[in-house]
Order: structure tokens, then sequence, then C-alpha cells
């Protein structure tokens, strides 16, 4: 059973099978309403890009390069796709840690120069496009602070 104060709003029900079975009673409802919750993947947040179509066009599909630094050098895919929905989204991959789809979380292009910024891992890119090149620095806070290394991705 649980409450939500402010609603005002009350949930009780039993747990079989994997799943609550319960019902909802919330003031103002002419009869509790009948719900289940059950265990299931969490839905990513989805964050669309604010780009024109012109912009989106320049950068759609996957780029690739190889960030190296100190530590060593991993392969960051930076894709811009089109979603479900329509909207223009974009992702970071680094399949060398075994990351895929981080969300970019605000990108931007103007004069041939995209800038992108990410919520996790907190990091951000600059660059310039050329063709089918895009040169810039990807910057991200690391153990000792902020470190800017450059980055060069090729069209896939």
């Amino acid at each position: 059973d649980f409450k939500i104060p402010r609603v005002p709003g009350e949930y009780a029900g039993t747990y079989a099978n994997e799943a609550f079975t319960g019902t909802w009673n919330q003031a103002g409802m002419a009869a509790p309403l009948a719900v289940t919750l059950s265990k299931g993947d969490v839905a990513k947040p989805v964050f669309p890009l604010k780009l024109s179509a012109e912009s989106f066009a320049t950068v759609a599909g996957k780029w690739s390069g190889k960030l190296t630094s100190p530590q060593g050098s991993i392969t960051l895919v930076m894709r811009f796709e089109v979603n479900g929905g329509g909207q223009y989204v974009g992702f970071i991959d680094s399949p060398d840690q075994g990351a895929n789809g981080l969300a970019i979380a605000e990108a931007s292009l103007a004069s041939g120069k995209l800038s992108l910024r990410m919520n996790l891992p907190p990091a951000q890119f600059e660059g310039t496009i050329s063709g089918k090149t895009i040169a810039g620095q990807w910057m991200q806070t690391g153990p000792k602070g902020p470190i800017s290394i450059p980055l060069t991705l090729i069209r896939q």
C-alpha cells in the first residue's frame, strides 16, 4: 500500500506472479480504478534535437573516430537519427567500453560548426564539418578536472 498526500490518492494491492494487482482510489473518483503494476524496462529519456531539417541532413548518419588520451585510445561513434516519433535524436556509442546509446541532450549547427552536449556522462563536443569529416575538441571532466582532447570523426 502507498499514499500520495498531494493528490490525495491511495493504492492498495497484493503482490503475486511478479506483479502488484490492486486499486487506485482518489478524492472525487466515482469508484476505485483497477491497476496492475508489473516490472518492465525503464524507458530512456528522449532528447529531441532542435536542428533544422537542413542542419539535420548535414549531420544525419554515423560518424566514427578515435579519442586518444594518455590513458589510451577508444573509438567513439556519433549517430544522428530520426526516431519512431519523427524526432531528430543523437547518440554516442563507445564500443570499446561497451557503452551504446548515450543520449546527446543538445546539438546545434551554425556556419559549419557543430556543438553538442551530453548529460551522462557530462561532456561536450565542438567541431567543424568539412565534407565527410568533423574535426574538433571533446571536452569532459576527468578524475583530475576538465580535459579537452582533439577528436576527428569520419562519416561512415
